[in-house]
């Protein structure tokens, strides 16, 4: 491999087991130390290797807005938070990646996501209700309450990603 390039793969296995391949710069790191704030540019090169790859996959920024540690063993303290991200990503059918419902919700798309900071402390106390949006009507409910609160802006892009981007 080159200097400033890597190749992240997921080989095959169980349809319903969770597997990462990720790389991130935030492991340990409380979201105040997070290392990357306007302005700022990100460039690269990327492809996938299937148009219909299931689950999720892409780059951008975040705010790692579902980690929830309470600093014991080590980690770092990190309650839930309100998404703050830009990103290109891909949702395969059955995920809902908006808010909104005139924005796209599954399929490559380019978002963005500002969420007011000040509301982590809550989320994280209504944590213990969150086995509730197994329930789609909550869960629409929940959504559309969230939409209200966190702007956000969505694009469907119509580009094959098998191929080299930049």
């Amino acid at each position: 491999m080159a200097d400033n390039c890597w190749h992240l793969e997921i080989p095959p296995g169980p349809k319903r087991q969770y597997r990462l391949a990720q790389l991130d710069d935030y492991t340990g790191l409380s979201r105040n130390q997070f290392s990357w704030y306007p302005s700022l540019r990100l460039s690269l090169s990327a492809r996938v290797s299937s148009p219909t790859i299931s689950g999720t996959w892409g780059f951008g920024l975040w705010n790692d807005p579902f980690s929830f540690s309470l600093g014991f063993g080590g980690g770092t303290r990190r309650f839930p938070a309100l998404p703050n991200a830009t990103w290109f990503f891909f949702a395969s059918p059955h995920n809902y990646l908006s808010f909104k419902d005139d924005k796209p919700a599954w399929g490559f798309l380019a978002q963005t996501f500002h969420s007011p900071e000040y509301l982590s402390f809550f989320l994280a106390l209504s944590s213990i209700f969150l086995p509730l949006l197994v329930f789609p009507r909550i869960a629409k409910k929940l959504r559309n309450l969230l939409g209200k609160i966190i702007k956000e802006d969505s694009y469907l892009l119509s580009t094959d990603p098998t191929q080299w981007h930049t």
